[in-house]
């Protein structure tokens, strides 16, 4: 079979010589191509996912990286393997608790002058009425007011009950009014009685002060457990974060599970996450009560939360703080890159958030679900996986 040449410089060349020239060419032109293309576009030329913030829906944002690394860090742990938590997780959220004791003070002017005068043989009377508002415990009354004259004696009674009698002076002001004397409505009688001395009082300023007491110490809060929660609970636990409304707070704090007592401490502020383990046995089928009381100061009891678990693998938990004011939350996750499935709830303070994924990387915005100052985050495995780090940042 006679051979294809072509000639080139007056040797004769095989074709197939030709051919390779092209695609070495070809080649030499394509790897120029791919050296000078930016880091992102050559990785996803080769199948390489970009290094970008992937949110929960696996689609790349391509509006720049929100990876921590860039980012303000306010939170990172290396967690290692996690192992399947359970066949069910009982995570209840329960609503805030306000706890106080304060006290209320009113002013009440009763009469800008008051005139009560008697003669060697008559005397005269004055009264006043005031009312006490019933929505409150009321602590004490006192009346107080200003001596322009006194002469002689002078009587002071209270619905008919005698509270002050004999020569009056300021240093003996205010006058307590006894508190089992106080109706709703309240008569104040100011009287001088004739006799062989004049008596003569002109007060000014007349001004009743009360005091109430409000109080809130005790609340409640509900929750319903099955037969089949109390058979297979590992445990159940309750976590909470106390805010003092007040400075130097030194109040005790009760906690009592279907009337008992399992907690009685004093409050330590800013003490972060507390958290108090329940007896089962103190656990009863259908509806459970959690009472919470105080006997003095103003707190708030926040991010409460039921949490139980049955008896298999782990649920670690971490506290995290959220600056006043800050933008967008995000965590992320970096995961074994075996391509097993990994499947896990991640609850930010008791809220789930649901991981489901073969990749390494598991990334969500977490923005409305953290409030500034403590928050609390925890994870619940369902298959076997690693975890490399967790991440939790401002972007």
């Amino acid at each position: 079979m006679k051979r294809g040449f072509s000639r080139k410089g007056g040797v004769d060349l095989p074709e197939s010589l030709n051919a390779y020239y092209l695609i070495l060419f070809i080649g030499l032109f394509l790897l120029i191509y791919i050296v000078l293309l930016p880091e992102g576009q050559k990785e996803e030329l080769v199948g390489q996912p970009s290094s970008g913030y992937y949110p929960s829906s696996g689609k790349p944002n391509y509006g720049g990286s929100y990876g921590p690394t860039q980012q303000e860090i306010l939170f990172s742990q290396s967690i290692g393997e996690l192992q399947p938590f359970g066949q069910k997780i009982y995570a209840k959220p329960l609503a805030s608790v306000s706890l106080y004791t304060d006290q209320d003070k009113d002013e009440e002017l009763l009469a800008k002058s008051l005139d009560v005068s008697g003669g060697f043989f008559s005397g005269t009377e004055k009264e006043l009425i005031f009312k006490v508002s019933q929505d409150a415990p009321l602590d004490n009354v006192r009346l107080l007011f200003f001596l322009e004259k006194a002469e002689g004696s002078i009587t002071i009674s209270l619905n008919d009950r005698e509270i002050f009698s004999g020569p009056l002076t300021s240093s003996q002001l205010p006058l307590q009014l006894p508190a089992s004397s106080i109706r709703s409505v309240n008569h104040i009688t100011f009287s001088v009685s004739g006799g062989f001395s004049r008596s003569s009082y002109v007060l000014r300023d007349v001004t009743l002060f009360k005091t109430y007491t409000l109080a809130h110490t005790t609340e409640q809060r509900t929750f319903v457990l099955s037969a089949d929660d109390l058979q297979r609970f590992g445990h159940l636990s309750l976590f909470y974060i106390i805010n003092c409304q007040t400075a130097n707070e030194k109040g005790t704090l009760w906690i009592r599970l279907n009337s008992k007592v399992i907690s009685q401490q004093q409050i330590v502020c800013d003490a972060g996450e507390v958290s108090h383990d329940f007896n089962r046995n103190d656990l009863h089928e259908g509806r459970n009560v959690l009472e919470l009381s105080i006997d003095g100061g103003k707190y708030i009891l926040e991010r409460m939360l039921l949490e139980g678990d049955i008896d298999a693998g782990k649920a670690p938990g971490y506290s995290f703080s959220v600056p006043t004011g800050s933008g967008s939350v995000f965590m992320e996750l970096q995961l074994g890159a075996d391509n097993r499935r990994k499947v896990a709830t991640v609850l930010v303070n008791g809220y789930p958030l649901y991981l489901d994924t073969y990749g390494d990387h598991f990334s969500f915005d977490i923005s409305s679900y953290v409030v500034p100052g403590q928050n609390n985050l925890r994870i619940i495995a369902e298959t076997a996986f690693d975890v490399a780090s967790l991440d939790v940042f401002l972007a």
